[in-house]
């Protein structure tokens, strides 16, 4: 059985860097995000710098679970809605999904390089 879901209330602050707000129904979700922060003691700027190739955290492959049991379950709805009150949320950030809905897969990532180059002793 299908359900519907119903949501009185959503209130959200902020939605950044990857993420989405989703209302209905999806089959499949992809969210990603890559980042590379260099935060420099000394303002200077380079125009070929900032390869995601260059940093190993960004070309690494991200471990997948192995199933090796089978599941079987049986599910009763007793009612076809799904009945929430208020949403607050104050940040949605860097690859995250708020969804009012259902979906079959949700394949998220977030990968973050951050640099401090201070400067050095004289």
């Amino acid at each position: 059985m299908a359900r519907i879901s119903i949501v009185r209330n959503i209130h959200i602050n902020d939605v950044v860097l990857s993420s989405t707000i989703l209302i209905g129904d999806i089959v499949d979700v992809n969210l990603r995000n890559k980042a590379l922060a260099v935060q420099r003691e000394v303002s200077s700027y380079h125009s070929k710098e900032g390869n995601f190739d260059d940093y190993r955290i960004f070309t690494k492959p991200i471990p997948q679970p192995d199933v090796y049991e089978q599941v079987d379950f049986n599910v009763v709805n007793r009612s076809p809605y799904i009945k929430v009150g208020d949403v607050d949320v104050i940040g949605i950030s860097t690859s995250a999904l708020l969804q009012v809905g259902s979906n079959q897969t949700i394949r998220a990532e977030s990968r973050t390089k951050h640099i401090r180059q201070l400067k050095g002793s004289p």
